[in-house]
């Protein structure tokens, strides 16, 4: 995504932030789903041929623990959904984290860490009321309280911002982007409705950068057209997840029932992600900045 492009997102984030009328909760998820079957699903559909890079389990054993481990999630959430929810956001952490700053070899692990933080900070701190309703009365007790949320956001983007400029090895040019974009980044996430903000940061920043290294790396050739089938299958299972939520649970429930959903599908990706940056180390291709 090009400089300019993500100036228009995060100016109509602000629009949207100042209007009166803010797309509803059905909106901002058909938006969220328009977005996933276009390049939010796409970049976790090839996960068999990431494994198979990595040296993984490939074949029918790679998706009997795909889909156990999505089952186990599942499981797991439903057990202890609070204690599943911050081990969550921690695992989403480091990878939004990693995957946004693979562009910078040189960038180590504070910075990387700090930048997924950031991410997941600002997302839950922009509009404490708004994803207090979302998460339920269990989960939103973990939210901090509203007063807080301004001064832990400022300070997320300080940090991360100060491990960026003190991290050796990444060229003064790379610095100042890699700052300005977290700033655009936290300028999104802060303005736009919940779920919006989500959905534009997961399809345009993180998927993005995901499917530009896959590219790069062989594994995304003709990415779009051999992810299409196992795409649209989750598109259409999601799309009517999706409508019998909406049909069956009180809107403020939505996402609070989708959520644990969310997990169980990201966890398997976000391990074999991690699986594979290792095993690759430093010969991993790496996306050039979006």
């Amino acid at each position: 995504m090009s400089r300019a492009a993500r100036l228009v997102a995060v100016g109509g984030a602000v629009a949207l932030a100042v209007s009166s009328a803010p797309p509803s909760l059905a909106g901002q998820l058909t938006l969220l789903t328009m977005g996933s079957a276009v390049v939010g699903l796409p970049h976790g559909a090839i996960d068999h041929d990431v494994a198979a890079r990595a040296g993984s389990v490939t074949g029918p054993s790679f998706y009997a623990a795909y889909l156990a481990t999505v089952a186990a999630v599942g499981v797991a959430w439903w057990l202890s959904p609070s204690v599943m929810f911050l081990a969550f956001l921690v695992a989403s952490a480091w990878h939004f984290g990693e995957g946004d700053l693979r562009h910078l070899p040189a960038a180590g692990t504070r910075a990387r860490a700090t930048r997924g933080v950031l991410v997941v900070g600002v997302l839950f701190c922009a509009r404490p009321d708004a994803v207090a309703g979302l998460l339920g009365p269990e989960l939103a007790a973990l939210m901090p309280p509203p007063a807080w949320t301004g001064p832990i956001a400022a300070s997320l983007l300080a940090l991360h911002i100060a491990m960026l400029l003190v991290t050796s090895g990444i060229r003064r040019r790379r610095r100042v982007g890699a700052a300005a974009d977290a700033l655009g980044v936290t300028l999104w996430l802060w303005n736009a409705p919940p779920i919006l903000a989500f959905a534009g940061y997961f399809c345009l920043w993180h998927s993005l950068a995901h499917v530009r290294t896959l590219t790069r790396e062989g594994i995304g050739s003709q990415l779009f057209p051999r992810a299409l089938p196992l795409t649209l299958a989750a598109s259409v299972g999601l799309a009517l997840g999706l409508y019998v939520l909406l049909r069956s649970v009180p809107e403020g429930a939505v996402a609070s029932a989708l959520l644990p959903v969310i997990a169980a599908l990201a966890t398997p990706h976000m391990v074999l992600v991690e699986v594979w940056r290792r095993r690759m180390g430093s010969g991993l291709a790496t996306a050039t900045p979006i």
